[in-house]
């Protein structure tokens, strides 16, 4: 049998409240609740009905009667949500003393100061709720503290042809996080946490994945409708075929006006000279491939149709391209050059060496933008043409 928990402690025993020891709560009022004995010491949190008032300790190993430490500090709290909610948001209430921690939940944040009557050292509080950012905070003394809603992203998937809103959608953030999934009713509703992004991508099973741009602002946003297709296709031709022993890589980027995004990248394998890619959104996109050297880059732009095949030709006809970086007429040893391409939209870089040389193996040839950037100069960049037999002065 388990005596009073609180007999030591000397509160009224009609003032009701409940008992929370580890993740676990009972109703019931003070000094009334029994508990079984444990081996190992347990945290307790004791609040009162209203949550106004809490008591923090621990229930040593080998009993069932709590121990307050006569060194303990009451701290007052007042908590304010920044939307002003009401009802307001039920939360998850955390306080970390030293080595120990105390856990319960409340239904409603109360608007009203709260005393933590807590064992004395230095304190922070936690407090978690749905929706909104995780507030933390070290607690001197009186506090006020704010806990702040985060915004709200929703929207809608429809299928693009039929209208009917797809169920089950996986809305991600632009790392790959699972923000949501759509409802039955095809529609999602999120809060964002911790940084706002600047696009989502939309999958679903049998449509191409949709990469949706976000506004800027930092607020709640409703997206218009997101009609999701079942996309086209980008075939890969390597004209002539690279030897069996060089890896491709590849990487498909969505252009927007100004903006770029990846939304596929890959490999093929060694010795492979074509290659498939489904399932891309309808839109303009930039291929890049690459090889294992810093130069051994090529890019094309491709229009993607509904239900068509955009192919991309890719014909490599490898250049030796040598540079050498001089200050005036003095070597200018351990230099940063970076090739830009203006056609195919890739960028690159190599190193001098102590000399100021270096080369690498190109396999786009074209209008390039060249940047040196090595002290004592800051930064140095020009146009030049990269074909034939080329040797750059920078």
């Amino acid at each position: 049998m388990g005596l009073p928990v609180f007999a030591a402690v000397g509160q009224p025993a009609s003032d009701k409240g409940r008992l929370c020891v580890g993740d676990a709560c009972v109703p019931g009022a003070y000094g009334h609740f029994a508990l079984e004995v444990s081996e190992t010491e347990r945290p307790f949190v004791w609040a009162s009905e209203d949550n106004l008032r809490v008591i923090a300790g621990t229930i040593p190993p080998g009993a069932n009667v709590a121990s307050l430490d006569s060194d303990r500090t009451v701290r007052k709290i007042t908590i304010v949500t920044s939307d002003g909610r009401r009802p307001p948001p039920a939360a998850q209430f955390e306080v970390i003393v030293g080595k120990s921690s105390w856990r319960w939940p409340v239904p409603e944040v109360p608007s009203k100061p709260i005393a933590l009557d807590l064992p004395r050292g230095d304190a922070t509080l936690k407090v978690r709720s749905d929706g909104y950012r995780l507030l933390q905070a070290r607690l001197s003394g009186d506090e006020r503290l704010f806990l702040r809603r985060l915004p709200v992203l929703s929207g809608m998937v429809v299928d693009g042809s039929t209208r009917l809103a797809i169920v089950g959608a996986d809305i991600q953030l632009p790392s790959g996080e699972l923000l949501v999934r759509t409802t039955a009713d095809g529609r999602f509703r999120a809060a964002v946490e911790p940084a706002w992004p600047a696009a989502v991508r939309i999958l679903a099973p049998g449509y191409a994945a949709r990469l949706v741009a976000v506004p800027k602002a930092v607020a709640d946003t409703d997206i218009p409708i997101i009609s999701m297709s079942r996309g086209g296709s980008v075939e890969i031709q390597i004209d002539p075929p690279l030897s069996s022993s060089e890896q491709l890589t590849w990487e498909v980027r969505k252009l927007e006006g100004r903006d770029e995004q990846l939304v596929r990248e890959g490999a093929m394998e060694r010795g492979q000279s074509r290659a498939m890619i489904s399932g891309i959104e309808p839109g303009r996109y930039q291929l890049v491939m690459r090889g294992e050297e810093p130069l051994q880059r090529y890019g094309t732009v491709l229009l993607v149709k509904d239900g068509d095949i955009a192919t991309a030709k890719i014909q490599i006809r490898p250049l030796v391209v040598e540079f050498k970086t001089l200050f005036g007429d003095a070597v200018l040893p351990d230099a940063n050059v970076e090739l830009h391409s203006d056609g195919g939209g890739w960028k690159a870089s190599v190193r001098t060496d102590e000399n100021g040389k270096a080369a690498g193996e190109l396999w786009q040839q074209g209008m390039f933008t060249v940047a040196v950037r090595a002290l004592p100069m800051k930064i140095w960049a020009t146009s030049k043409e990269l074909a034939g037999d080329t040797r750059v002065k920078c």
